[in-house]
């Protein structure tokens, strides 16, 4: 007993270091993000007009005497392959001295001089690179307007880039979050949600505010953690499986995986190998390659038929995420680069927000509320009803010649309310089955096939299959069950089940149901939940259904006293 109480509580401390790892993550990142949003809007303000010339932005940080530069496509700073950078000197000129940018400018005599002599920070090593002012000879009528279309579409192109990268930020961050939010009690959710939001730092936001602090050391430290914790979160996936791991031949190969990865990512930061970063766009093909197979073996030996279909969804998420990677990031250019740095993580989150949806991964029985649902089955049935409506009355008064718009109005919204109502219902029964499949059957269940059941089986029988039944579809840990029809059975028929045992636990809860008619029948089951709550819409289909397995307990009571 004291032995499980200390582990119980060596397990709660290692989810309170979890928990308070994520959220200092995730108040970096947006602290990051936050610095980054305002020096992209600070970047065409007038303060910094004059570095423009030069083919570059400037940016400062708010309370600290830190600056960044961002390279325009006619800069020589293009051609140097620097797109961003912390500035540590302009002509001589220390940054870290002047609070304002016009008093460095005036310092560094940005405007007047010819070239600038930049202080800047390359693969995190000190360097200094020129940059020219770019010169137009030619001022004619039409030059400037070229001009302008031209500086018009960089523009253009720039927004439609940030706009996909907030798409993207937003979409790796809000599946982080939910996927913390229902499944850190698990290794494989925790680690794959602090993936997600490692991922995040893969946005221009994140780059240009991690300026502020070191931008190469920042970079180092995120995509270092999120090739360690990411194979491994997918090794785990969907249990974790600790018994004896180490000896298992596929974690020694994901290790390796993991190193390489690392390996290759530092020879990037090093500026040492001309082509590490082909290395390591092969290293990540390479790793994925092998969770593949893992999963192709993991899917042969699960014989839980819901497992095989998570890691089933999930095999082929990482598929598409293997197939298109590598092309992404080779020859996808400008955008297809950005999506391809985003792509395996989010094939990854895309795959577990549908496995969490349709298969109850995790023992997550639906993440969306079945008031959302229908509020945007509603939005849509009555578009298409209105769309509907429009058309017939069009038809009408091009067919029939009605000349009255309101009487048109009339028939035409009746007629296509007989094809919207059916369509409408459809569709609710439809998503409801989709996304709570549990809930669904259980509807099924209590509806049709109960009855069925009762009037076929033996008493003992038909409480065996109600009891593994109401267990399964609940998702409880534990059943108990107990029946008694006083006139025809002369002692309760009893039943208790249970999944298999687990030694630690946070919480648990009963949720009791009864249905009792005094000296006739009386019914009455507790269903035992670890780790989890029951589904709201499930426990309100069970207490109004209590009185129909009541009913069918007593049929079947009945046709065995009869038969017997």
């Amino acid at each position: 007993m004291t032995n499980t109480g200390s582990r119980i509580q060596v397990t709660r401390a290692i989810n309170l270091f979890e928990t308070v790892f994520y959220y200092l993550c995730l108040s970096i990142v947006i602290i990051f993000l936050a610095l980054g949003a305002l020096g992209t809007a600070s970047l065409n303000k007038e303060e910094g007009q004059a570095i423009q010339q030069y083919g570059a932005a400037i940016f400062k940080y708010p309370l600290l005497n830190r600056y960044v530069i961002f390279s325009h496509d006619d800069s020589s700073l293009k051609l140097q392959k620097i797109t961003s950078s912390r500035v540590f000197k302009i002509n001589s000129c220390d940054a870290s001295k002047y609070d304002s940018i016009n008093a460095l400018f005036e310092c560094a005599n940005v405007g007047d001089a010819k070239k600038l002599s930049l202080g800047l920070e390359k693969y995190g090593k000190l360097g200094t690179y020129e940059i020219s002012k770019i010169e137009k000879p030619n001022t004619t009528v039409e030059d400037t307007e070229k001009d302008n279309q031209e500086t018009s579409k960089r523009k253009k192109h720039d927004v439609v880039y940030l706009l996909l990268d907030s798409f993207l930020l937003i979409l790796s961050l809000g599946l982080s979050l939910l996927l913390f939010n229902k499944a850190r009690r698990f290794l494989s959710g925790y680690l794959i949600s602090l993936t997600l939001l490692l991922a995040a730092g893969e946005s221009k936001f994140f780059y240009i505010g991690s300026n502020a602090l070191d931008a190469g050391f920042v970079e180092s430290i995120r995509i270092s953690l999120a090739l360690l914790v990411g194979p491994i979160g997918l090794y785990f996936f969907p249990q974790a499986d600790h018994q004896d791991f180490w000896r298992r031949p596929l974690f020694y190969a994901v290790v390796f995986c993991v190193l390489l990865m690392i390996i290759s990512f530092q020879l990037i930061d090093s500026g040492l190998y001309s082509n590490s970063f082909s290395v390591y766009l092969a290293s990540i093909s390479f790793s994925l390659f092998v969770i593949v197979l893992h999963f192709i073996f993991k899917f042969r030996k699960v014989l839980n038929i819901k497992e095989r279909k998570q890691v089933l969804t999930m095999l082929f998420c990482l598929c598409v995420g293997l197939i298109l990677y590598f092309p992404l990031m080779t020859w996808g250019g400008k955008y297809g680069v950005l999506i391809g740095r985003y792509i395996i993580v989010l094939s990854i989150g895309l795959g577990i927000f549908f496995a969490l949806m349709r298969y109850g991964l995790w023992q997550v029985n639906s993440l969306i509320s079945k008031s959302a649902t229908l509020s945007l089955l509603s939005i849509v049935a009555f578009s298409a009803w209105a769309g509907l409506d429009q058309g017939m009355q069009v038809l009408l008064n091009q067919t029939l010649g009605l000349s009255n718009k309101t009487f048109s109005a009339f028939v035409a919204a009746a007629i296509s309310s007989l094809f919207a109502i059916p369509a409408y219902q459809y569709i609710s029964k439809s998503c409801d089955a989709f996304f709570n499949k549990d809930l669904h059957m259980l509807k099924r269940f209590l509806s049709k096939d109960i009855l069925v059941l009762a009037e076929t089986q033996k008493l003992n029988v038909f409480v065996k299959q109600l009891g593994n039944r109401l267990l399964e579809l609940s998702g409880a840990h534990k059943i108990e069950l107990s029946f008694i029809d006083h006139n025809r059975l002369p002692e309760p028929v009893r039943f208790s089940s249970s999944k298999e045992e687990k030694e630690e636990f946070y919480f648990n809860k009963d949720e009791v149901f009864d249905y009792q008619l005094d000296q006739i029948l009386t019914l009455h089951f507790t269903l035992h939940f670890i780790d989890r709550r029951i589904n709201n819409e499930i426990k309100h289909e069970l207490s109004e259904g209590t009185d129909e397995i009541a009913r069918a307990l007593a049929s079947c009571t009945r046709w065995n006293h009869l038969e017997g």
